[in-house]
């Protein structure tokens, strides 16, 4: 036999409803900004505590876990345990966002989670409709703490994935995301250590250049009050050169010494002993090498004030010499004969007459005593 259906309205069922629930809860999401890459905050890249949202027994913990010990086995990591799937589970990834927010970090709080991974295994469609919840989807985007999502496999979306910070293909593709690799860390620490070097050898040439010029200027001007202001001038700047090198050296020490902390559970003991102990050599080397060149330039300030005081002792004797030269001189002055009470006698024309033969009767003459 044969029948005949009047329909008068169709809607869709089982997964034709879900997608379309999916694509209208996703415009309007969309038409409220909660998608746009605007408003998406980096992920940091040196959190120092993780919070994981997901299931406490499946694979997806296990995988986050797994990538976080192998790659920064320092970082903390806190597990808000939750359904993944189910009526309830939207709700209790809710509650585990708000918990793991509330103990985000802060002034106060600086032991407080820096991102959130909220993750899931794969699954069938039907199992990943926890992570489609409207109001699970506004409770990742108004999240205090950076969301990285990584539900299902690589070709799985889901409607967290578009208001979250960063959708990572897999919960290990959002534990890489969310950590640092540790071979990057001994890079860093590495560069730190050349920096540190280089800039302790710069600051001895720089500051050796500085000792050079005023050792040559003190080699051209000799009086006493020149040197004496070099000298307190050597002083403040062996003062400030030591204050500087040592505030550099110990805020570049505290660096290493983080590092060294973060990389002690994986990084080579040894490796790291043997470059602590060599920087310490060089460290010593340079302040040994700075402090033998202080030294020596004030030698060779001493041996410059002894040749000062030769010089000023040859100039005493010069100057001794010259006013008993000086005094003979007056003794053998005309003027001088004339305070002893002789007189010169001069003609008409104002000349010297030597002897009194040249004077003949009614001659005039001119006589000049020292009165």
């Amino acid at each position: 036999g044969s029948y005949q259906l009047i329909i008068s309205d169709i809607e869709p069922a089982g997964f034709g409803e879900l997608a379309k629930n999916f694509v209208i809860l996703k415009q309007k999401l969309d038409k409220q900004g909660l998608t746009a890459k605007e408003r998406k905050r980096p992920i940091p890249s040196w959190a120092k505590h993780i919070a994981v949202v997901t299931s406490a027994t499946g694979a997806a913990i296990r995988d986050v876990l797994t990538t976080l010990k192998r790659r920064a086995p320092f970082i903390a990591v806190t597990v808000y345990p939750t359904m993944v799937q189910g009526e309830k589970a939207s709700e209790q990834i809710i509650q585990a966002l708000s918990k793991a927010n509330e103990n985000r970090r802060t002034a106060e709080n600086v032991s407080g989670h820096d991102v959130i991974l909220l993750v899931r295994g794969g699954g069938s469609i039907e199992d990943l409709q926890s992570f489609n919840d409207e109001n699970l989807a506004y409770a990742v985007a108004n999240s205090e703490l950076p969301v990285v999502t990584g539900v299902g496999h690589e070709t799985d979306f889901t409607i967290v994935d578009f208001v979250s910070d960063y959708r990572a293909p897999t919960p290990t593709g959002a534990a890489e995301i969310a950590s640092p690799d540790k071979l990057a860390l001994k890079k860093i620490l590495k560069q730190k250590q050349q920096q540190l070097i280089s800039y302790i050898q710069g600051r001895i040439t720089q500051n050796w250049a500085q000792l050079t010029h005023c050792k040559n200027r003190l080699s051209v001007q000799h009086p006493v009050s020149v040197i004496e202001q070099q000298n307190q001038r050597l002083d403040e700047l062996d003062s400030r050169m030591k204050q500087t090198f040592y505030r550099r050296l110990t805020g570049e020490k505290n660096n290493l010494q983080q590092f060294t902390l973060r990389l002690a559970s994986q990084s080579p003991q040894r490796q790291l002993q043997q470059s602590h102990s060599d920087l310490s050599k060089l460290s010593n080397q340079l302040k040994q090498a700075m402090f033998q060149h202080v030294i020596q330039y004030r030698r060779d300030l001493q041996l410059n004030q002894q040749k000062l005081q030769q010089s000023l002792s040859v100039f005493s004797r010069y100057q001794q010499q010259i006013k008993g030269l000086h005094a003979r001189l007056i003794l053998l002055s005309p003027l001088g004969i004339l305070d002893r009470g002789y007189a010169l006698v001069f003609d008409e024309k104002d000349k010297l007459l030597q002897s009194a033969k040249r004077i003949q009767l009614n001659d005039t003459v001119i006589i000049k005593n020292e009165k």
